[in-house]
């Protein structure tokens, strides 16, 4: 009966099994257009436009569920690995009162500690947490991997923006299907970067990033991003045919499930393209402010779908000031 809320929550989760996610998200709404009071449509929903990339959908629904359920812990996490803010500090410490230091909270505050705060060193003490919780827990190898990487990329001089950091669920834990990747063509970027001189100190920083690549790829080899991360790693050690070698696996991979990442470059360029045009004509503060926001939304997007593509990295750094040069831009 399609008029029951029962039946299209079963579609629902039927559909969410087999990965057809935006029918998931179209059915769970059916359900709460029939009831408004469904807690698991209403998590189910916000869990979905989560991994979709709308994070203030995902945050609508979700601290409305964290607000009817507030003794649920799963709910206070998932808000938390939505929000990077206070806000999100906030139902973390809620998360970690009612469940507990699990690895999931860990890897949760591994990932806020690391893009949030740029706090590499609390990151790597959540990201081990999470590792001696579970020891084959793979989202928290990836984490301590994009520590290294960082550290390495910080030592060399590259700077901390220039890592390809993941999104904050590099997983995704509520329905166990791989994170989506980045475009075709993407991961061959990683393998254009030359050898770096440096002291034996960044060497060693250099080849802890290759190792707990390795360590992530031998608990989840069906990722794209370690294997992207160790062709940098590897690099700028020298090594450039192994570098070639990862690179060219990431990108098989990435190849195999593109997601939303491509998709959301695209509109990025399409935006600042616009932006660009508007060059020769006087624009109001507020529209520009508003057109760089668009740009910077889409853009960010495209880096939490596609981390490791160096093209949606470098479209997070068209961000200009409100009243920047769009001539020093387009150059």
């Amino acid at each position: 009966d399609p008029a029951r809320p029962e039946a299209w929550r079963v579609k629902a989760q039927v559909l969410a099994r087999r990965g057809d996610d935006a029918q998931a998200e179209a059915a769970f709404g059916e359900v709460l257009a029939r009831d408004a009071a469904d807690d698991t449509a209403l998590a189910g929903r916000g869990r979905l436009r989560w991994l979709r990339g709308d994070d203030d959908g995902a945050a609508a629904d979700l601290r409305e569920w964290a607000t009817r359920k507030p003794a649920s812990g799963e709910a206070h996490l998932l808000l938390a690995r939505v929000l990077w803010n206070s806000e999100g500090l906030s139902s973390l410490e809620r998360a970690k009162t009612l469940l507990g230091r699990s690895s999931e909270f860990e890897v949760a505050q591994g990932w806020i500690a690391a893009l949030g705060a740029e706090d590499l060193d609390r990151a790597a003490k959540a990201f081990a947490a999470a590792g001696d919780a579970d020891e084959n827990c793979a989202e928290a190898e990836e984490g301590l991997a994009y520590v290294a990487l960082t550290r390495a990329r910080r030592a060399s001089g590259i700077g901390a923006t220039a890592a390809a950091a993941p999104a904050v669920l590099p997983a995704r834990v509520a329905t166990g299907v791989a994170p989506a990747a980045a475009p075709p063509g993407a991961a061959e970027s990683a393998a254009t970067v030359m050898p770096l001189p440096g002291s034996s100190r960044t060497q060693e920083l250099w080849t802890e990033a290759v190792r707990r690549c390795m360590r992530a790829i031998e608990l989840a080899p069906d990722r794209p991003g370690p294997y992207v991360w160790r062709a940098a790693a590897r690099a700028a050690l020298g090594l450039l045919a192994e570098a070639a070698a990862d690179a060219r696996r990431g990108d098989e991979l990435a190849r195999r499930s593109p997601g939303l990442g491509g998709e959301f470059l695209k509109r990025a360029e399409r935006a600042y393209a616009a932006l660009l045009k508007e060059e020769g004509r006087e624009l109001a503060e507020e529209d520009l402010s508003k057109a760089l926001d668009k740009v910077e939304h889409l853009a960010r997007l495209a880096a939490r779908h596609a981390p490791w593509d160096a093209r949606a990295r470098a479209m997070l750094g068209r961000r200009l000031h409100l009243f920047g040069d769009l001539s020093c831009a387009k150059r």
